[in-house]
């Protein structure tokens, strides 16, 4: 994790997810922590997810270089 964003308030956590128990992760969940609002994306039986990767902007906050 970029230490720039270390301690920062955040809205949203996304994670793997079960919602077919006969797929291990079929499904990707987003969690809003302010108000506890969950939405799971449901993937079809040949599809396969793993956890949510993200890759910040160029530029974006005032930072910029392999740290994004």
């Amino acid at each position: 994790m970029n230490s720039n964003f270390e301690g920062l308030p955040y809205q949203y956590v996304y994670m793997a997810s079960t919602p077919r128990l006969d797929q291990f992760h079929s499904g990707i969940t987003k969690l809003n922590v302010g108000n506890g609002e969950v939405q799971t994306f449901e993937f079809d039986a040949t599809e396969f997810v793993s956890e949510p990767i993200f890759v910040a902007k160029r530029h974006r906050f005032g930072i910029s270089g392999e740290e994004d």
